[in-house]
This record gives C-alpha cells, sequence and structure tokens, in this order.
C-alpha cells in the first residue's frame, strides 16, 4: 500500500541523518527514511592541536578526528559544525555559512600562529590556498574520505512503495549519488542545502528547491514546509 504522504529519504552518513531527524520531528510529524549513500572513514590517528595554534573545520566529520587539550579556538563553518566543536572541547566561532563567509571570517580575525585547517579529500571553496594567499600561516591536512554506499534492497522497496518521496541534499556528491541509487522514473522532490547543490542533481527531478540559507535549521524549515504544500495539494 503507498503512503498516503511523501517519505522523507536523508541520505546523509548515518549520524548527521539522525541528527537531521530529530531536528525534523521535533517539528513536524514526518515519515523518515535513513538510507546513506555516502559513509565516512578516518585517515590517520587523530590530530592533536597544538596548544598555540588554531583550527578550521568545515564540516563536523573533521571534528571527530581532532583532539583539543587546551580549548583553542575552532572557526567553523556552520553552527552545527561548531557544535561539535565546542563538544570537541574547542572554543568554537561559527561562520554561519558557506565557506566563503568562513574565509571572509579568518581574514577579519587574522589568528596569529598556526592554523591547522582538518577537513575530508573532497572540500569546497579552496579555503587553504585562500588563506595562504593573504599570509596566513595553515597546515592543510586530509582526516577523512567518504567512500559510496548502495541503497539496500529493503530500503528500495520501501521507496518504491511511496507515494512521493522528498530528499533533503546537503552537498553535490550526495545529490550525484542519490541519482545513481534512484531509477530515473522514480518521482523525487529534492531540497538542496545551497543553489551550487541544486544544481548539481544531474537529471530531471518532479520539483528542485533550495533552502534560503545553507544551515541545518534552513532544511528542516524547507523540508516542513515542502510537507505541508503537499498535504494541503492531497485530496
Amino acid at each position: 500500500m503507498a503512503h498516503s504522504a511523501p517519505l522523507v529519504l536523508v541520505t546523509r552518513p548515518k549520524a548527521a541523518s539522525e541528527r537531521f531527524a530529530r531536528a525534523l520531528l521535533a517539528r513536524r510529524k514526518a515519515e523518515v527514511l535513513i538510507a546513506p549513500v555516502i559513509e565516512t572513514k578516518p585517515l590517520g590517528p587523530r590530530v592533536d592541536i597544538p596548544k598555540d595554534a588554531s583550527v578550521v573545520f568545515t564540516s563536523a566529520q573533521a571534528v571527530l578526528r581532532a583532539r583539543s587539550r587546551n580549548r583553542q579556538t575552532a572557526y567553523c563553518v556552520g553552527a552545527a559544525t561548531a557544535k561539535a566543536a565546542e563538544r570537541a572541547g574547542f572554543h568554537a566561532i561559527s561562520a554561519e555559512g558557506t565557506s566563503d563567509n568562513l574565509i571572509s571570517m579568518l581574514l577579519q580575525d587574522r589568528p596569529a600562529g598556526r592554523i591547522f585547517y582538518l577537513r575530508g579529500e573532497e572540500a569546497v571553496g579552496d579555503v587553504a590556498r585562500h588563506l595562504l594567499d593573504a599570509g596566513l600561516a595553515v597546515e592543510e591536512k586530509i582526516v577523512y574520505r567518504q567512500v559510496d554506499k548502495p541503497i539496500s534492497p529493503g530500503t528500495m522497496a520501501a521507496i518504491e512503495n511511496a507515494s512521493g518521496v522528498l530528499a533533503p541534499v546537503f552537498s553535490a556528491r550526495s545529490a550525484m549519488r542519490l541519482s545513481e541509487e534512484i531509477p530515473a522514473d522514480r518521482p523525487i522532490t529534492l531540497i538542496a542545502i545551497s543553489p551550487s547543490v541544486a544544481t548539481a542533481w544531474p537529471r530531471n527531478a518532479d520539483n528542485v528547491t533550495a533552502a534560503k540559507s545553507p544551515t541545518l535549521v534552513s532544511m528542516v524549515a524547507a523540508v516542513v514546509k515542502a510537507l505541508d504544500s503537499d498535504s494541503q495539494c492531497s485530496p
């Protein structure tokens, strides 16, 4: 039997998907299916950040690969990453948005001493190059990689049985991976965290929209709006 409301398909790595699902369900009742299409693999041991250094994070996954012993300052791309950094013992400052916002904040603050930039193999915005060009002492370390994870047959059956699929997508790679996993004839509504992620979707969708800002709060609001719109259109 088909579901009466769209299935919210969350394809982030497991911990991030669960965080998003909790935030969504705190706002609105919904049927959420967590089906990561990417998983994170650590590279090397955790990095001890020297007590006189600061650190830059563009993802919560990178925070997990760092160790603070002196509450060093962590410059973070957004609120979710900053919360992860605070939990890890850093003094976190959020740029509240994109890598461009993060670069601007760092160029304005110009932290003294070494800056450790911990990131995954794939990164957006070439943060290190901008900081080095501005004369800051940046040491870039790749601390994790993301690998493809196929959707299981059972999960695919649930997707096929849904009346519709509403997919919040948080990265260009996730958009590409989702398009590879979901059959081309399956109706899907895509909500992207940014216009650039929206344009990364490589094929037609029933609807593709971008959140008002690249934050968890805006993504939740966009999904709630889409669900409410769908319920108003339902007979």
